[in-house]
């Protein structure tokens, strides 16, 4: 009876093992893809704070004596719909509020649609920035969140401001914030035309000038050390009749106008789930300059004059402000501590969450289904061997 009962326990602890091993497979191969998603109950608030530096009256872009600080809250909201979300597909509302007391008080509401798995944005009639009106393509770009398993490599996120991406690259070296391990990225983007739907959003608060009379550019030019009305002068012996034409309808008609954005800043960002648990050194730089196809025939007209000083200077001025703006105004602005402090506890739960998920049930279930195997073998070893010698 004894061998008997042996036998069989040593039977069904075998099978046990290999039905523990199984679901280990099984729950790593199905139960991880299904469990580990972005959740549709996400329902953060986080706050920034920093100043907003303003560099020219912005109704007429003249330039100010000394910049002008104002100071700077932002509220971010940033909430999961799950009534319009889905198995595959999360649908994510953003709301900014930004503070700057005796200059604006404004809210600003995007809409993301992102993979649940790959954290990616994914093309989605429903995603918008700015305005449901201005849908957008983000795909399949980051932002929000950067990846599951995030890795110390180059990753593209996606800026509402300039309706594209840019490279969030990472800084060589392991830190920690608010207790949490994180790897922390950087950006250092030249400025970049602004989209038509940001400038529209500025325009609600402050006056962006679409275009201005040559008179108004004046002071601003001058303070990047270009005179037109001197270099017309230069030029006045030399200019053919065809550029003299063509330089007078550019003096003389308003100047159209772009605007530009340049920005910098830290992100650190948990691996495990890809949240961003703080932003910090955050500049934002709007500027202004003649539109291109302005500065580009003036520059035309110029080149065909390499016997005067003034025009050849002009022209290397006018191109050097193409890559560096007429500053307007810059926002500057952190994370607050408490909101790194407060995100970083909710970013620990998610991560001891996904843990929980990937790594300790399917190592559990391993390591059990093994242990069966193990005992079972053995007992059957045992038993043959005990048999052997009766």
């Amino acid at each position: 009876m004894g061998g008997s009962t042996a036998r069989r326990v040593a039977f069904w602890s075998t099978v046990v093992g290999v039905v523990l091993v199984v679901a280990s497979m099984v729950w790593t191969a199905a139960a991880i893809p299904a469990l580990v998603r972005f959740p549709t109950d996400l329902d953060r608030t986080l706050t920034y704070e920093g100043v907003v530096r303003v560099h020219v009256d912005p109704t007429t872009l003249a330039p100010l004596s000394e910049p002008v600080d104002y100071p700077l809250t932002i509220e971010r909201h940033v909430q999961s719909v799950a009534s319009d979300s889905s198995t595959d597909r999360v649908v994510v509302d953003e709301s900014l509020r930004l503070v700057a007391a005796g200059l604006f008080d404004t809210t600003q509401t995007n809409r993301y649609v992102m993979d649940r798995r790959s954290m990616e944005n994914v093309a989605d009639d429903r995603a918008y920035a700015f305005t449901d009106a201005n849908v957008v393509d983000r795909s399949p770009a980051f932002r929000l969140t950067f990846p599951l398993s995030t890795d110390a490599e180059t990753h593209t996120v996606y800026k509402n401001e300039i309706a594209t991406t840019y490279e969030a690259t990472p800084i060589a070296g392991s830190t920690s914030v608010a207790g949490l391990s994180v790897i922390e990225f950087e950006v250092d983007q030249a400025p970049v035309p602004i989209s038509p739907a940001y400038q529209e959003a500025l325009g609600a608060v402050v006056e962006l000038p679409s275009a201005v009379p040559v008179a108004t550019l004046e002071p601003l030019l001058a303070a990047q050390g270009i005179d037109l009305v001197a270099t017309q002068t230069a030029l006045l012996a030399s200019l053919s009749p065809e550029d003299t034409s063509a330089l007078l309808a550019i003096l003389e008609a308003p100047v159209p106008i772009e605007y530009v954005e340049g920005f910098s800043g830290a992100d650190a960002v948990e691996p495990t789930t890809g949240a961003i648990v703080e932003v910090s050194n955050v500049v934002e730089s709007v500027g202004a300059r003649p539109a291109p196809e302005v500065t580009a025939e003036l520059v035309e007209i110029l080149s065909h004059y390499p016997n005067v000083p003034l025009a050849v200077e002009t022209s290397e001025k006018l191109q050097a402000l193409a890559a560096e703006p007429i500053a307007v105004f810059e926002n500057r602005f952190s994370q607050t501590e408490a909101s790194v402090v407060d995100t970083a506890a909710q970013v620990a739960d998610d991560r001891d969450q996904i843990d929980l998920v990937s790594d300790t049930v399917p190592g559990v279930l391993l390591a059990l289904g093994i242990a069966g195997l193990f005992g079972g073998g053995l007992g059957l070893l045992l038993d043959r061997r005990r048999r052997r010698r009766v």
